[in-house]
């Protein structure tokens, strides 16, 4: 089966991870040391858990 994005795929298979979510980057710039590209939503660039 496919998944419709990415955020379904991990929402489905997430569990199988073994992430250190506690040390994960918070943003994208942290992650690849770069400010994000024009036209990616916010949502997309602000983790879950900071979503209101």
């Amino acid at each position: 089966m496919r998944h419709g994005t990415l955020a379904e795929t991990l929402d489905t298979y997430g569990f199988a991870l073994e992430v250190d979510w506690k040390n994960a980057p918070a943003s994208f710039e942290e992650l690849y040391g770069i400010p994000a590209p024009a036209g990616i939503p916010e949502a997309a660039l602000t983790p879950r858990s900071q979503r209101t």
